[in-house]
Protein backbone atom coordinates (compact mmCIF):
# COMPACT_ATOMS: atom_id res chain seq x y z
CA UNK A 1 0.00 0.00 0.00
CA UNK A 2 0.90 3.81 -0.57
CA UNK A 3 0.81 6.86 1.91
CA UNK A 4 2.37 10.22 1.80
CA UNK A 5 4.06 12.27 4.60
CA UNK A 6 5.07 15.72 5.35
CA UNK A 7 8.17 17.59 6.36
CA UNK A 8 9.45 21.10 6.71
CA UNK A 9 11.89 21.69 3.77
CA UNK A 10 9.28 20.61 1.44
CA UNK A 11 5.74 18.28 0.50
CA UNK A 12 6.67 14.39 0.62
CA UNK A 13 5.27 11.34 0.14
CA UNK A 14 6.44 7.50 1.41
CA UNK A 15 5.03 4.87 -0.54
CA UNK A 16 5.35 1.31 1.06
CA UNK A 17 5.32 -1.90 -0.81
CA UNK A 18 5.77 -5.09 0.27
CA UNK A 19 9.26 -6.35 -0.19
CA UNK A 20 8.49 -9.43 -2.34
CA UNK A 21 6.53 -7.49 -5.11
CA UNK A 22 8.52 -4.42 -5.10
CA UNK A 23 9.91 -4.61 -8.54
CA UNK A 24 6.02 -5.72 -9.95
CA UNK A 25 4.17 -2.37 -8.32
CA UNK A 26 1.30 -3.65 -8.00
CA UNK A 27 -1.13 -5.47 -5.26
CA UNK A 28 -2.27 -8.75 -4.68
CA UNK A 29 -6.09 -8.26 -3.46
CA UNK A 30 -6.75 -10.40 -0.03
CA UNK A 31 -9.40 -10.11 1.63
CA UNK A 32 -7.40 -8.70 5.14
CA UNK A 33 -3.95 -7.22 5.14
CA UNK A 34 -2.00 -5.39 7.35
CA UNK A 35 0.61 -2.83 6.62
CA UNK A 36 3.51 -2.78 9.18
CA UNK A 37 5.98 -0.30 9.34
CA UNK A 38 8.48 0.96 11.82
CA UNK A 39 6.63 -1.39 14.73
CA UNK A 40 3.29 -0.27 13.72
CA UNK A 41 0.73 -1.65 11.73
CA UNK A 42 -2.29 -0.04 10.07
CA UNK A 43 -5.21 -2.05 9.70
CA UNK A 44 -7.75 -1.53 6.39
CA UNK A 45 -11.05 -2.64 6.00
CA UNK A 46 -12.17 -6.06 4.76
CA UNK A 47 -14.48 -5.39 2.64
CA UNK A 48 -14.31 -5.68 -1.52
CA UNK A 49 -15.56 -2.00 -1.40
CA UNK A 50 -13.33 -0.47 0.54
CA UNK A 51 -10.90 -2.52 -0.50
CA UNK A 52 -11.51 -1.16 -4.21
CA UNK A 53 -11.76 2.58 -2.81
CA UNK A 54 -8.56 2.35 -0.82
CA UNK A 55 -6.80 0.76 -3.92
CA UNK A 56 -7.92 3.37 -6.07
CA UNK A 57 -6.98 6.58 -3.98
CA UNK A 58 -3.18 4.48 -3.75
CA UNK A 59 -2.94 4.47 -7.51
CA UNK A 60 -3.69 8.49 -7.83
CA UNK A 61 -0.82 9.11 -4.97
CA UNK A 62 1.79 6.56 -6.86
CA UNK A 63 1.60 8.82 -9.91
CA UNK A 64 3.25 11.47 -7.75
CA UNK A 65 5.84 8.67 -5.77
CA UNK A 66 8.42 6.36 -6.79
CA UNK A 67 8.26 3.19 -5.95
CA UNK A 68 10.02 1.68 -3.21
CA UNK A 69 13.25 -0.99 -3.20
CA UNK A 70 15.50 -2.59 -0.25
CA UNK A 71 18.14 0.19 0.41
CA UNK A 72 21.97 -0.75 1.08
CA UNK A 73 20.68 -1.05 4.55
CA UNK A 74 18.62 -3.35 4.34
CA UNK A 75 15.61 -0.69 5.09
CA UNK A 76 12.00 -1.86 4.40
CA UNK A 77 10.80 1.74 2.76
CA UNK A 78 12.22 4.33 1.51
CA UNK A 79 11.41 8.46 1.67
CA UNK A 80 10.71 9.95 -1.54
CA UNK A 81 9.45 14.04 -2.26
CA UNK A 82 6.55 15.20 -3.44
CA UNK A 83 7.25 17.65 -6.87
CA UNK A 84 7.13 21.20 -6.37
CA UNK A 85 3.66 22.15 -8.03
CA UNK A 86 2.09 19.36 -6.38
CA UNK A 87 -0.26 20.45 -3.05
CA UNK A 88 -1.68 18.60 -0.26
CA UNK A 89 -4.80 20.49 -0.84
CA UNK A 90 -5.37 18.50 -4.15
CA UNK A 91 -5.72 15.23 -2.54
CA UNK A 92 -9.19 13.79 -1.14
CA UNK A 93 -9.38 13.57 2.52
CA UNK A 94 -9.13 10.09 2.28
CA UNK A 95 -6.02 10.18 0.65
CA UNK A 96 -4.98 13.65 2.96
CA UNK A 97 -5.73 10.84 6.04
CA UNK A 98 -3.42 8.60 4.77
CA UNK A 99 -0.90 11.29 3.95
CA UNK A 100 -0.81 11.98 8.03
CA UNK A 101 -0.09 8.56 8.85
CA UNK A 102 2.74 8.62 6.69
CA UNK A 103 4.13 11.70 7.94
CA UNK A 104 3.83 9.37 11.44
CA UNK A 105 5.36 7.03 10.02
CA UNK A 106 8.32 8.50 8.84
CA UNK A 107 8.34 10.95 11.53
CA UNK A 108 9.00 7.32 13.48
CA UNK A 109 11.51 6.25 11.35
CA UNK A 110 13.92 9.33 11.73
CA UNK A 111 13.64 9.03 15.59
CA UNK A 112 14.08 5.34 15.21
CA UNK A 113 17.23 5.44 13.14
CA UNK A 114 18.98 8.53 15.14
CA UNK A 115 18.20 6.39 18.52
CA UNK A 116 19.94 3.62 16.45
CA UNK A 117 22.62 5.30 15.62
CA UNK A 118 23.53 6.75 19.05
CA UNK A 119 23.09 3.48 20.26
CA UNK A 120 25.23 1.93 18.21
CA UNK A 121 27.61 4.52 19.31
CA UNK A 122 27.76 3.71 23.13
CA UNK A 123 28.32 0.34 22.04
CA UNK A 124 31.40 1.40 20.23
CA UNK A 125 32.48 2.83 23.57
CA UNK A 126 31.61 0.50 25.68
CA UNK A 127 33.62 -2.32 23.61
CA UNK A 128 36.59 0.45 23.54
CA UNK A 129 35.93 0.92 27.24
CA UNK A 130 36.67 -3.03 27.71
CA UNK A 131 39.77 -2.77 25.99
CA UNK A 132 40.76 0.67 28.10
CA UNK A 133 42.10 -1.63 31.49
CA UNK A 134 44.24 -3.97 29.63
CA UNK A 135 45.79 -0.65 27.73
CA UNK A 136 46.16 1.17 31.27
CA UNK A 137 47.38 -1.71 33.24
CA UNK A 138 51.01 -2.00 30.07
CA UNK A 139 51.22 1.77 30.43
CA UNK A 140 50.57 3.29 33.88
CA UNK A 141 51.49 1.93 37.57
CA UNK A 142 48.75 0.30 39.72
CA UNK A 143 48.14 3.56 42.10
CA UNK A 144 47.07 5.57 38.97
CA UNK A 145 45.11 2.70 37.49
CA UNK A 146 43.00 2.32 40.47
CA UNK A 147 42.37 5.90 41.14
CA UNK A 148 41.29 6.15 37.40
CA UNK A 149 39.24 2.66 38.04
CA UNK A 150 37.57 4.65 41.13
CA UNK A 151 37.10 7.78 39.19
CA UNK A 152 35.21 5.86 36.43
CA UNK A 153 32.76 3.87 39.27
CA UNK A 154 32.19 6.58 41.40
CA UNK A 155 31.65 9.76 39.48
CA UNK A 156 28.22 9.32 38.19
CA UNK A 157 26.80 8.58 41.64
CA UNK A 158 25.60 11.36 44.29
CA UNK A 159 27.92 12.28 46.78
CA UNK A 160 26.55 10.75 49.42
CA UNK A 161 26.37 7.54 47.58
CA UNK A 162 29.70 6.80 47.15
CA UNK A 163 31.57 4.25 48.77
CA UNK A 164 35.49 4.45 48.98
CA UNK A 165 37.92 1.92 49.20
CA UNK A 166 40.53 1.68 51.39
CA UNK A 167 43.35 2.53 48.54
CA UNK A 168 40.98 5.59 47.42
CA UNK A 169 41.46 6.82 51.18
CA UNK A 170 44.40 6.12 51.84
CA UNK A 171 45.54 8.06 48.56
CA UNK A 172 43.02 11.37 49.61
CA UNK A 173 44.56 11.10 53.22
CA UNK A 174 47.92 11.84 51.70
CA UNK A 175 46.59 14.90 49.24
CA UNK A 176 45.06 16.21 52.06
CA UNK A 177 48.02 16.25 54.07
CA UNK A 178 50.08 17.37 51.53
CA UNK A 179 47.80 20.60 51.13
CA UNK A 180 44.19 21.27 52.45
CA UNK A 181 43.36 24.14 50.63
CA UNK A 182 44.73 21.84 47.28
CA UNK A 183 42.61 18.89 48.62
CA UNK A 184 39.42 21.51 48.48
CA UNK A 185 40.09 22.19 44.72
CA UNK A 186 40.52 18.43 43.72
CA UNK A 187 37.43 18.20 45.35
CA UNK A 188 35.61 20.13 42.87
CA UNK A 189 37.29 18.06 40.09
CA UNK A 190 36.84 14.38 41.19
CA UNK A 191 35.13 12.05 43.42
CA UNK A 192 37.21 12.12 46.66
CA UNK A 193 36.30 11.34 50.31
CA UNK A 194 34.93 14.19 52.61
CA UNK A 195 37.37 15.57 54.97
CA UNK A 196 35.40 14.20 57.89
CA UNK A 197 35.45 10.90 56.33
CA UNK A 198 39.29 10.66 56.33
CA UNK A 199 39.35 12.00 60.45
CA UNK A 200 37.46 9.03 61.19
CA UNK A 201 39.73 6.63 59.33
CA UNK A 202 42.72 8.24 61.11
CA UNK A 203 40.62 7.79 64.23
CA UNK A 204 40.76 4.18 63.88
CA UNK A 205 44.54 3.61 63.56
CA UNK A 206 46.36 2.86 66.91
CA UNK A 207 48.24 6.48 68.43
CA UNK A 208 49.48 4.77 71.41
CA UNK A 209 52.16 6.12 73.57
CA UNK A 210 55.65 5.01 73.45
CA UNK A 211 57.05 3.04 70.40
CA UNK A 212 54.48 2.70 68.21
CA UNK A 213 54.80 -0.69 66.89
CA UNK A 214 52.38 -0.03 63.50
CA UNK A 215 54.25 2.83 62.75
CA UNK A 216 57.95 0.72 62.63
CA UNK A 217 56.33 -1.72 60.74
CA UNK A 218 55.21 1.02 58.01
CA UNK A 219 58.80 2.25 58.50
CA UNK A 220 60.41 -1.01 57.85
CA UNK A 221 58.73 -1.41 54.69
CA UNK A 222 59.70 2.16 53.21
CA UNK A 223 63.50 1.34 54.78
CA UNK A 224 63.81 -1.28 51.98
CA UNK A 225 63.04 1.02 49.72
CA UNK A 226 65.54 3.19 50.57
CA UNK A 227 68.96 3.70 48.62
CA UNK A 228 71.71 2.70 51.20
CA UNK A 229 72.96 6.15 51.80
CA UNK A 230 69.20 7.60 52.49
CA UNK A 231 68.99 6.04 55.39
CA UNK A 232 71.49 7.88 57.28
CA UNK A 233 69.01 9.84 59.55
CA UNK A 234 69.26 12.14 62.99
CA UNK A 235 66.90 11.55 65.86
CA UNK A 236 65.04 14.80 67.23
CA UNK A 237 63.17 15.80 70.47
CA UNK A 238 61.65 18.35 71.81
CA UNK A 239 59.24 19.09 74.48
CA UNK A 240 56.30 21.10 73.99
CA UNK A 241 53.83 22.40 76.52
CA UNK A 242 50.09 21.72 77.06
CA UNK A 243 47.18 22.66 79.22
CA UNK A 244 46.91 20.40 82.00
CA UNK A 245 43.11 18.67 81.54
CA UNK A 246 41.50 15.70 81.84
CA UNK A 247 39.41 13.99 78.97
CA UNK A 248 37.58 11.05 78.86
CA UNK A 249 37.59 8.26 75.92
CA UNK A 250 34.45 6.72 75.39
CA UNK A 251 36.38 4.13 73.33
CA UNK A 252 39.14 2.97 75.51
CA UNK A 253 37.44 3.84 78.50
CA UNK A 254 40.15 5.45 80.44
CA UNK A 255 40.66 8.69 81.36
CA UNK A 256 43.48 10.86 79.03
CA UNK A 257 45.41 13.05 80.43
CA UNK A 258 47.48 11.97 82.86
CA UNK A 259 51.27 10.94 82.77
CA UNK A 260 51.82 8.58 80.10
CA UNK A 261 55.05 7.00 79.03
CA UNK A 262 53.58 3.71 77.27
CA UNK A 263 53.57 0.27 78.25
CA UNK A 264 51.22 0.80 80.55
CA UNK A 265 53.50 3.48 82.75
CA UNK A 266 50.90 5.34 83.49
CA UNK A 267 51.18 7.96 86.86
CA UNK A 268 47.97 10.11 88.52
CA UNK A 269 49.76 13.34 87.43
CA UNK A 270 48.58 15.89 84.96
CA UNK A 271 50.48 15.95 82.53
CA UNK A 272 51.68 19.68 81.32
CA UNK A 273 54.15 18.38 78.93
CA UNK A 274 55.01 16.61 75.63
CA UNK A 275 58.31 14.61 74.41
CA UNK A 276 58.12 13.96 71.30
CA UNK A 277 60.77 12.15 68.95
CA UNK A 278 61.59 12.37 65.44
CA UNK A 279 63.91 10.92 62.68
CA UNK A 280 65.11 12.95 60.27
CA UNK A 281 66.75 11.79 57.02
CA UNK A 282 70.76 13.53 56.27
CA UNK A 283 71.07 12.68 52.22
CA UNK A 284 67.42 12.95 51.41
CA UNK A 285 65.09 15.06 53.34
CA UNK A 286 62.26 12.98 55.05
CA UNK A 287 61.13 12.51 58.33
CA UNK A 288 59.02 10.62 60.61
CA UNK A 289 57.30 11.12 64.11
CA UNK A 290 58.50 7.89 66.06
CA UNK A 291 57.42 8.12 69.57
CA UNK A 292 55.50 10.21 72.14
CA UNK A 293 55.15 10.62 76.15
CA UNK A 294 53.35 12.97 78.36
CA UNK A 295 55.01 14.37 81.70
CA UNK A 296 54.21 16.43 84.50
CA UNK A 297 57.03 19.39 84.89
CA UNK A 298 58.61 17.79 81.86
CA UNK A 299 60.50 13.83 81.28
CA UNK A 300 63.10 13.38 84.14
CA UNK A 301 66.42 13.02 83.20
CA UNK A 302 67.16 9.09 84.02
CA UNK A 303 63.45 8.81 82.01
CA UNK A 304 64.99 10.57 79.11
CA UNK A 305 68.55 9.18 78.78
CA UNK A 306 66.78 5.15 78.96
CA UNK A 307 64.05 6.54 76.09
CA UNK A 308 66.93 7.80 74.25
CA UNK A 309 68.61 4.31 74.26
CA UNK A 310 65.34 2.97 73.30
CA UNK A 311 64.15 5.18 70.37
CA UNK A 312 67.88 4.22 68.98
CA UNK A 313 67.50 0.86 68.70
CA UNK A 314 63.89 0.66 67.39
CA UNK A 315 65.14 3.34 64.33
CA UNK A 316 68.17 0.45 64.16
CA UNK A 317 66.20 -2.34 64.32
CA UNK A 318 63.91 -1.64 60.87
CA UNK A 319 67.07 -0.92 59.11
CA UNK A 320 68.03 3.30 60.10
CA UNK A 321 71.41 4.63 60.72
CA UNK A 322 71.63 6.84 63.67
CA UNK A 323 74.06 8.76 63.60
CA UNK A 324 73.42 11.97 65.54
CA UNK A 325 70.74 12.94 67.82
CA UNK A 326 69.49 16.98 67.87
CA UNK A 327 68.07 18.68 70.70
CA UNK A 328 67.67 22.46 72.62
CA UNK A 329 70.17 23.06 75.51
CA UNK A 330 67.01 22.49 78.18
CA UNK A 331 67.90 21.40 81.80
CA UNK A 332 66.72 18.21 81.20
CA UNK A 333 68.44 17.08 77.47
CA UNK A 334 71.59 18.50 78.67
CA UNK A 335 71.49 16.14 82.14
CA UNK A 336 70.32 13.52 80.04
CA UNK A 337 73.40 13.57 77.56
CA UNK A 338 75.58 13.97 80.43
CA UNK A 339 74.53 10.70 81.44
CA UNK A 340 75.26 9.02 78.15
CA UNK A 341 78.55 10.31 78.10
CA UNK A 342 79.36 8.87 81.90
CA UNK A 343 78.06 5.16 80.48
CA UNK A 344 79.84 5.43 78.00
CA UNK A 345 83.14 5.99 80.06
CA UNK A 346 82.05 3.69 82.40
CA UNK A 347 81.74 1.08 79.74
CA UNK A 348 84.98 1.68 78.47
CA UNK A 349 86.91 1.68 81.87
CA UNK A 350 85.50 -1.52 82.54
CA UNK A 351 86.68 -2.95 80.03
CA UNK A 352 90.58 -0.83 80.33
CA UNK A 353 89.85 0.62 76.96
CA UNK A 354 90.64 3.63 75.77
CA UNK A 355 87.57 5.81 75.26
CA UNK A 356 88.48 7.75 71.65
CA UNK A 357 84.57 8.73 70.76
CA UNK A 358 83.47 11.98 70.15
CA UNK A 359 80.03 10.77 70.78
CA UNK A 360 78.10 8.28 73.11
CA UNK A 361 77.87 4.77 72.35
CA UNK A 362 75.14 3.35 72.56
CA UNK A 363 75.17 -1.12 71.53
CA UNK A 364 78.43 -0.43 70.34
CA UNK A 365 77.72 2.21 67.91
CA UNK A 366 78.85 5.76 68.36
CA UNK A 367 76.01 8.11 68.18
CA UNK A 368 76.86 12.20 68.59
CA UNK A 369 74.99 14.53 70.59
CA UNK A 370 74.06 17.54 69.13
CA UNK A 371 72.42 21.05 70.39
CA UNK A 372 69.99 22.59 68.27
CA UNK A 373 72.44 25.37 66.39
CA UNK A 374 69.73 28.10 66.55
CA UNK A 375 69.57 27.67 70.32
CA UNK A 376 73.30 27.58 70.31
CA UNK A 377 73.83 30.88 68.36
CA UNK A 378 71.09 32.66 70.59
CA UNK A 379 72.81 31.53 74.05
CA UNK A 380 76.35 32.73 72.28
CA UNK A 381 74.40 35.87 71.57
CA UNK A 382 73.14 36.12 75.24
CA UNK A 383 76.46 35.39 76.59
CA UNK A 384 78.77 38.01 74.50
CA UNK A 385 76.09 40.39 75.51
CA UNK A 386 76.12 39.71 79.52
CA UNK A 387 80.11 39.08 79.40
CA UNK A 388 83.43 39.43 76.88
CA UNK A 389 83.80 36.41 75.20
CA UNK A 390 87.55 34.71 75.39
CA UNK A 391 88.27 32.46 72.41
CA UNK A 392 91.68 30.75 71.08
CA UNK A 393 92.24 32.05 67.30
CA UNK A 394 94.21 29.75 64.28
CA UNK A 395 97.21 30.69 65.17
CA UNK A 396 97.08 29.80 69.22
CA UNK A 397 96.74 33.55 70.24
CA UNK A 398 94.25 34.04 73.10
CA UNK A 399 91.66 37.14 72.25
CA UNK A 400 88.41 38.77 73.46
CA UNK A 401 85.30 39.64 71.67
CA UNK A 402 83.10 42.53 72.93
CA UNK A 403 79.69 43.47 72.80
CA UNK A 404 80.33 47.40 73.34
CA UNK A 405 82.00 47.90 69.81
CA UNK A 406 78.72 46.16 68.00
CA UNK A 407 76.96 48.73 69.91
CA UNK A 408 79.72 51.49 69.20
CA UNK A 409 79.27 50.83 65.65
CA UNK A 410 75.15 50.97 66.01
CA UNK A 411 75.98 54.29 67.60
CA UNK A 412 78.61 55.61 64.99
CA UNK A 413 76.04 56.03 62.07
CA UNK A 414 73.19 58.33 61.69
CA UNK A 415 69.92 56.49 62.29
CA UNK A 416 68.40 58.60 60.18
CA UNK A 417 70.48 58.13 57.36
CA UNK A 418 68.91 55.37 54.38
CA UNK A 419 72.81 54.97 53.62
CA UNK A 420 73.95 52.84 56.46
CA UNK A 421 76.43 50.00 56.71
CA UNK A 422 74.38 47.63 59.09
CA UNK A 423 70.62 48.47 57.94
CA UNK A 424 69.39 45.81 59.55
CA UNK A 425 70.76 46.54 62.95
CA UNK A 426 68.10 47.99 65.85
CA UNK A 427 67.69 49.16 68.80
CA UNK A 428 66.05 45.25 69.59
CA UNK A 429 69.33 44.32 68.57
CA UNK A 430 71.35 46.50 70.50
CA UNK A 431 69.62 46.00 73.46
CA UNK A 432 68.98 42.28 73.08
CA UNK A 433 65.34 42.72 73.86
CA UNK A 434 63.74 40.40 71.81
CA UNK A 435 65.80 37.32 73.44
CA UNK A 436 63.87 34.20 71.66
CA UNK A 437 64.18 35.49 68.20
CA UNK A 438 66.73 34.11 65.96
CA UNK A 439 66.70 36.29 62.78
CA UNK A 440 67.58 38.91 65.26
CA UNK A 441 70.98 37.29 66.65
CA UNK A 442 71.46 35.97 63.15
CA UNK A 443 71.41 39.60 62.09
CA UNK A 444 73.62 40.63 65.00
CA UNK A 445 76.09 37.62 64.11
CA UNK A 446 76.90 38.87 60.18
CA UNK A 447 79.60 38.96 57.72
CA UNK A 448 78.25 43.09 57.40
CA UNK A 449 78.40 43.72 61.28
CA UNK A 450 82.10 41.86 61.18
CA UNK A 451 83.38 43.67 57.97
CA UNK A 452 82.00 47.00 59.52
CA UNK A 453 83.79 46.90 62.92
CA UNK A 454 87.06 46.04 60.90
CA UNK A 455 86.91 48.34 58.02
CA UNK A 456 86.43 51.53 60.80
CA UNK A 457 88.89 49.69 63.17
CA UNK A 458 91.69 49.48 60.43
CA UNK A 459 90.75 52.50 58.12
CA UNK A 460 88.86 54.60 60.45
CA UNK A 461 92.12 57.18 60.56
CA UNK A 462 91.42 58.08 57.11
CA UNK A 463 87.97 59.14 57.31
CA UNK A 464 88.84 60.71 61.09
CA UNK A 465 91.81 62.24 62.30
CA UNK A 466 90.84 60.40 65.15
CA UNK A 467 90.21 56.67 64.97
CA UNK A 468 86.58 56.10 65.76
CA UNK A 469 86.94 52.10 66.32
CA UNK A 470 90.02 50.76 68.15
CA UNK A 471 92.61 48.39 66.65
CA UNK A 472 91.32 45.70 69.17
CA UNK A 473 87.98 45.75 67.89
CA UNK A 474 89.18 43.69 64.95
CA UNK A 475 88.99 40.82 67.75
CA UNK A 476 85.30 41.17 67.87
CA UNK A 477 85.04 41.08 64.07
CA UNK A 478 86.74 38.21 63.81
CA UNK A 479 84.14 36.58 66.40
CA UNK A 480 81.50 37.59 64.22
CA UNK A 481 82.63 36.52 61.27
CA UNK A 482 83.71 33.31 62.67
CA UNK A 483 79.87 32.90 64.12
CA UNK A 484 78.17 33.56 60.61
CA UNK A 485 80.26 30.77 58.94
CA UNK A 486 79.53 28.55 61.42
CA UNK A 487 75.68 28.83 61.34
CA UNK A 488 75.79 28.82 57.71
CA UNK A 489 77.44 25.82 57.64
CA UNK A 490 74.90 24.02 60.00
CA UNK A 491 71.56 26.08 58.26
CA UNK A 492 71.30 24.23 54.62
CA UNK A 493 70.37 20.95 53.36
CA UNK A 494 72.99 20.28 50.35
CA UNK A 495 75.68 18.43 51.16
CA UNK A 496 77.57 21.04 48.72
CA UNK A 497 76.55 24.68 49.08
CA UNK A 498 74.00 26.47 46.38
CA UNK A 499 74.20 30.08 46.04
CA UNK A 500 75.10 32.30 49.17
CA UNK A 501 78.05 34.65 50.20
CA UNK A 502 80.49 32.92 48.93
CA UNK A 503 79.05 31.67 45.50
Amino acid sequence: MSSSGSSRDGERITTIYPVHLAKERHFIPMKFQTVFCCRRSLRVDSSPHAWDTLMAKIKMVNRCAVPMCPNKSGGMFKMHRFPKDEKIGELTPKAKKLYKIAAGFRKTARKLFHESADLKKKLKDINRLKELPQVMGENINKVTYDFIMSQLKLQHLPAKGRRYSIQDKTLSLALLKQSPRGYKLLQKLFALPSRKTLIRLLQKIPFETGINNSIMQLLKNSVNKMEPRDRYCTIMFDEIALDAACLYNKKKDIIDGFQDNGGGDRKPFFADKAMVFMARGICRPWKQPLAYYFNEAGMKKEMLAKTIKDIIRSARSVGLKVIATVCDQGTSNVAAIDILYQETAASYARNNKENRNFGVEIDGEEVIPLYDSPHLLKGIRNALFNYDVKYTWRNGQNKIASWKYIKKLYELEDQDNDYKLCNKLTDAHINNSKKMKVNVAAQTFSARVAAAIKCLAVNGKIFCAENVMPEEAINTSEFLLFMDKCFDSVNGSKVLPVGGKNS
